[in-house]
């Protein structure tokens, strides 16, 4: 059987799908991936505002074209895809006869709305449920009359209560991500062109993204596994592949990207895996791999021992979700588990740890901004706890997004904050905060302004006599401030800047190679020439 699937989000990592294709695949079917992200077509437009990305005739043209043959065509979305997936939904019908089946988040949450558009949707995780969909169209059923557990069709969209299909219990048995570029496209410059290993690489930033978990140990009330938990009745356990199948999956990356620079683990709580799991696969990831790598944790996930593991193994930047400063808003409105002095200890941790092994780690802290239960004393006391954390780290903020069905789009439903959802939720983006004068002190903090410049511009009087944009103005200073540190702190420790290589390169002019080393290549090598990363 053939099946097209067709990805609209902006990335082209696209895991889970490459799973499900990978899953398909070993079962004997076809399939053919096609990835529609508009950043390598129109920039005008960003992660913003993709939502509003009309694709060309031209495009959908092609896309019909490459689904012609298939038996089943397969469109994976989120809730900012909603309206894409209307746009390609509605032209393919008019071109072919196979029907269209959505999955993913939205379709999930939201299904009798999607069914309005799609013929069929997948309910949870698709492995098992699309499986046998594929399993039984293959052998002569209609799709019309199948009956398989996550799986609804249009006329299904009034049965009650929705029944999610079976879970994967054991990832191993998932093959490794479908990688195989010889079925997979992408468009780019207005048309859909087939992948390639340089192309591929290069759209990911010389990143290769891995999920080794499917689940998260928490279900705070803003994330979908928030209303993913009240789908299945129950938090879904988290689920991990063996430390063999996570470096195999990384091997075979580096190998048909030999580019690759960075490894950037997706998971939600990487490091609430068991310590045992987790020192097996740094001592692993740092023999076989040894890539600088970033993942994303939770504060009360990290320990010394973790961290100790992990550092030595590459870990160069890590995210933590703290979301607020305020308790109120942390744990009573969140659901947050952790308390705030967590988070200040977790941060300790990690530099501690870094400086004990001699390693450098960014850290990045999480932050929601724009909720319409915070007062202004909420914003000042995550203002004041970004202040206590220790420095050098990133802030990364967020416009608080009402996701289906999470209990905070319930609150805010039930509050009339939320009466219209596709513009309200759907075309919400959670990447643009409002400039008021509150958030621009995050953006000066992110810049690592001392304390002194966010309690001067916390002072009331202050706040009342400049305008809403002057925080945001003046981060421009401590981002030139920030960058002349570093470059005359390389200068200082004798690495290779500007400086440097001008002074050498003259050296080896004039005295004909002094200060330089031969690397029997014709080009000189530096220490920390930024060319040799990665080998």
């Amino acid at each position: 059987m053939n099946i097209a699937f067709i990805s609209l989000a902006e990335g082209v990592s696209m895991p889970s799908l490459r799973y499900l294709s990978a899953y398909l695949r070993a079962q004997g079917h076809k399939t053919t991936i096609i990835a529609l992200p508009w950043s390598y077509t129109d920039k005008t437009l960003n992660a913003c505002n993709s939502f509003l990305y009309p694709y060309s005739d031209a495009v959908l043209e092609q896309l019909a074209e490459l689904c012609k043959t298939s038996d089943l065509v397969g469109i994976s979305l989120m809730t900012c895809h909603f309206d894409n997936a209307v746009h390609v939904t509605r032209f393919l019908r008019q071109k072919l006869s196979a029907p269209i089946i959505w999955g993913g988040v939205h379709p999930t949450l939201r299904p009798a709305e999607c069914l309005e558009h799609a013929d069929m949707i997948c309910v949870g995780e698709g492995e098992i449920s699309v499986s046998q969909l594929a399993g039984e169209m293959a052998g002569g059923k209609s799709w019309q009359s199948v009956a398989i557990p996550g799986i609804m069709k249009q006329s299904d969209k009034e049965n009650l209560p929705v029944v999610p299909g079976p879970v994967v219990a054991d990832l191993n048995s998932i093959p490794l991500p479908d990688y195989e570029l010889d079925h997979q496209y992408v468009m780019r410059e207005g048309g859909l062109v087939r992948f390639d290993a340089h192309f591929l690489a290069r759209c990911n930033g010389y990143a290769y993204e891995a999920m080794f978990s499917r689940g998260c140990p928490y279900s705070c009330t803003y994330c979908s596994n928030n209303a993913l938990r009240h789908l299945y009745g129950r938090r879904l356990p988290v689920r991990w592949r063996s430390v063999d199948n996570r470096i195999k999956e990384l091997k075979a990356a580096l190998q048909l990207m030999p580019e690759l620079r960075v490894i950037s683990l997706a998971d939600d709580a990487f490091l609430a895996q068991p310590l045992e799991s987790l020192s097996d696969f740094a001592e692993r990831y740092r023999k076989e791999i040894s890539l600088p790598f970033f993942l994303l944790t939770t504060p009360r996930s990290v320990s010394e021992a973790k961290l100790s593991a992990i550092v030595q193994a590459g870990l160069y930047h890590v995210a933590i979700g703290v979301q607020s400063g305020s308790e109120r808003i942390f744990k009573s409105l969140y659901g947050r588990p952790e308390s705030l002095d967590d988070i200040l200890i977790t941060g300790r941790r990690i530099n501690e740890v870094a400086r004990k092994l001699n390693k450098k780690i960014m850290v990045r802290y999480d932050i929601i901004l724009d909720n319409p239960w915070e007062n202004e004393e909420d914003i000042e006391a995550s203002i004041r706890l970004c202040t206590k954390l220790e420095k050098p780290y990133n802030l990364a903020t967020f416009s608080l997004t009402f996701y289906p069905e999470t209990e905070l789009y319930q609150k805010a439903r039930d509050e009339g904050l939320v009466t219209d959802d596709l513009n309200q939720v759907y075309r919400a983006s959670q990447l643009v905060v409002k400039r008021t004068y509150l958030n621009g002190l995050f953006a000066v903090l992110s810049a690592n302004a001392p304390t002194w410049v966010i309690s001067l511009l916390l002072w009331k009087p202050m706040r009342r006599w400049l305008p809403a944009s002057f925080p945001f103005r003046i981060v421009f200073i401590f981002e030139f401030i920030k960058m002349a540190k570093g470059f005359f702190g390389f200068a200082i420790r004798g690495k290779w800047t500007i400086i440097g290589f001008l002074f050498k390169h003259a050296c080896q002019k004039l005295f004909g190679g002094l200060g330089t080393q031969k690397s029997g290549q014709g080009r000189p090598k530096f220490a920390g020439d930024p060319g040799q990363i990665g080998g």
